[in-house]
């Protein structure tokens, strides 16, 4: 069986996003995110990509993981996105790895 590759993915949003301390606000959070990127990508290949927030980064970012097949296009669908939970918002990718290590080590430097 051969095992599958991801890659994480350090997105920022043009505003600031709630996605809250307790379990409920983010899985709020979670179910807005995921089906915004299903409306973007497609039911289908949503399920290629495989998107999965992975952590709270600040107030206007966090960390995702997704297939490596699917990467390209989660960044594209990130950038395709205007709006999120009724508000003018633009989400954008700074930075990408193979490693979630290296997104928190770079983050630690910044």
């Amino acid at each position: 069986m051969i095992r599958e590759k991801h890659r994480y993915l350090l997105v920022e949003a043009s505003e600031p996003i709630d996605i809250g301390i307790d379990r409920a606000a983010r899985q709020k959070f979670e179910r807005e995110l995921y089906a915004a990127l299903r409306a973007e990508l497609g039911e289908a290949h949503y399920f290629s990509v495989n998107p999965r927030l992975v952590l709270n980064t600040g107030n206007n970012s966090f960390l995702m993981k997704c297939s490596l097949k699917g990467f390209q296009s989660l960044v594209l669908a990130f950038a395709l996105m205007k709006q999120f939970d009724g508000r003018e918002m633009g989400f954008y990718t700074l930075k990408s790895s193979g490693t979630i290590r290296a997104l928190k080590d770079s983050l630690k430097m910044a």
